[in-house]
């Protein structure tokens, strides 16, 4: 850049001199007239010959200093070597620290361009939610250049195809890179990995890290930030079972992303709030947020957002068609297949395994309900398969207690128990009170159904108590329902 520079400056100085010479030279003897008729400033020059030639002294004089800097840059350009003689005084060349500088130029601006090149491929790949091929790429770019850019962008792509432990790694990295150079960036890996360490199940991390990522956006007035921190606290809180202040979170986000605009945010409110009052058995209130929330997912093209609220609304169809007699369930059972079918193309087309199994173990369950047990059974096992490369706990623990609860329902006891009781064990591992409460309600009507009625009760009444602890009114409802049943039967 400086030679090129210098390059245009000699060119001028010396274009300037020259007109000058020329002024000094027929200004004496007079210009031709049609030179003065379209040059008028020529007359005014005339009588201040010294001044001019003062002036030219000077320009030709930087042009000889611009001139000699070039020449000297240019040189110095070339690689150079310098003598010197070994221990027998044989004289010997070795590299100068000008020849270094100039490699690592070189290779720096190469790196620059590769990894820009295979960050570009990746962020057209990340736009056509072509997730995996996305991170592939995005991991080339840091290996040639580590950036913060390319760690964030390959830790979002590895959490879409649900990697999270690679994702984890990424965040870890690049949050290492952000501590000393950039504070939004620190921020941002940080709720990431908040997000990160709830999928995991280890909730108190995940709150640890999203309160830190709070601190940092408040400190920099970032409205968005805040409200996307509020709204993850709330998301861990929920999990943990402080439903009313996962509420106020999420509404308190809302308001936020209201202000300033924001439809996605607004989006993802509206899905977590549908979410919070589905715990509480608010099933109306929660279908009516999360239709709200499709609404402005379809609006601005968020397909993982859109697959979720889709999934959750399938899940509170179920719920609203399992309060009906049998007779009057079909029109809510089709509605919850086809959310759960819309949202299974979503999560296939985007790589998403964790709700790709989901989608599936509740396309499996209403399948059986309805009678069809050999179509519905392969389609569960092919839920639990993919459980077996998911390490979302929270999610297995989910699959397991669907398969449990179908097998039940078929008659399969034994292995239904051995399902249930796996994700009894895996929602007490990820402090999961919900999860743990689904899965006794069905560990104790099988022990019912096995005329281990003592038994039956004591697990049902524990089921009660977590719900009664934690606020799951609709559950606690299910269970004091299923417990004056079995009491009537007894």
């Amino acid at each position: 850049m400086i030679p090129k520079l210098l390059i245009i400056l000699t060119g001028l100085f010396g274009f300037i001199a020259a007109v000058l010479g020329l002024h000094l030279t027929l200004g004496k003897a007079g210009y031709p007239e049609f030179a003065l008729k379209f040059f008028p400033f020529l007359i005014k020059a005339k009588g201040k010959e010294g001044y001019l030639l003062f002036f030219l002294i000077v320009i030709i004089f930087f042009g000889y200093l611009s001139n000699t800097a070039r020449e000297y840059l240019e040189v110095e350009k070339k690689p150079s070597l310098q003598e010197s003689q070994d221990t027998s005084g044989a004289r010997i060349l070795k590299a100068s620290s000008t020849t270094f500088q100039m490699e690592v130029d070189a290779a720096a601006e190469d790196a620059k361009a590769r990894a820009a090149k295979y960050f570009d491929a990746a962020e057209c790949m990340f736009q056509e939610k072509e997730y995996r091929d996305a991170a592939e790429n995005y991991r080339r770019s840091i290996q040639v250049l580590p950036t913060m850019s390319g760690y964030l962008n390959l830790g979002l792509s590895q959490m879409y195809i649900t990697d999270y432990s690679s994702a984890k790694n990424s965040f870890l990295i690049g949050l290492d890179i952000a501590k000393s150079k950039h504070e939004a960036y620190q921020a941002t890996f940080l709720s990431n990995l908040g997000i990160i360490y709830m999928h995991l199940g280890n909730l108190e991390k995940a709150l640890e890290y999203h309160r830190l990522a709070l601190e940092i956006y408040e400190r920099l007035k970032d409205a968005l930030g805040q409200a996307n921190q509020i709204g993850n606290i709330g998301n861990v809180h929920k999990f943990l079972g402080n439903l009313e202040k996962a509420l106020e979170s999420h509404q308190t986000a809302l308001q936020i992303f209201r202000v300033i605009e924001n439809l996605e945010g607004q989006a993802i409110a509206l899905s977590n709030i549908g979410s919070v009052h589905e715990r509480f058995g608010n099933l109306d209130e929660s279908l009516k947020f999360n239709r709200q929330a499709i609404s402005l997912y379809r609006k601005i093209d968020n397909p993982i957002g859109l697959a979720n609220a889709l999934y959750s609304t399938g899940i509170i169809y179920w719920y609203k068609a399992l309060a009906l007699p049998a007779g009057q369930q079909k029109n809510l059972l089709d509605q919850a297949a086809e959310a759960h079918q819309e949202a299974l193309i979503i999560y296939e087309k985007i790589g998403n395994l964790t709700g790709k199994a989901k989608a599936l173990a509740c396309i499996g369950l209403i399948t059986t309900y309805r009678g069809n047990e050999k179509e519905g059974v392969p389609i569960l096992q092919e839920a639990l398969h993919i459980c077996d490369s998911l390490d979302d706990l929270d999610t297995v623990s989910e699959i397991h207690c669907t398969i449990g609860y179908v097998y039940m329902n078929v008659g399969r006891l034994d292995e239904a128990l051995e399902y249930l009781e796996n994700a009894r064990h895996l929602s007490e591992k990820i402090d999961d009170p919900k999860g743990k409460a689904d899965a006794l309600l069905n560990i104790g009507v099988i022990y019912f159904r096995k005329n281990e009625k003592e038994e039956a009760f004591t697990i049902l009444k524990e089921a009660q108590k977590i719900c009664q602890q934690y606020g799951f009114k609709g559950k606690s409802e299910e269970i004091q329902n299923t417990i004056s049943r079995f009491a009537a039967e007894s």
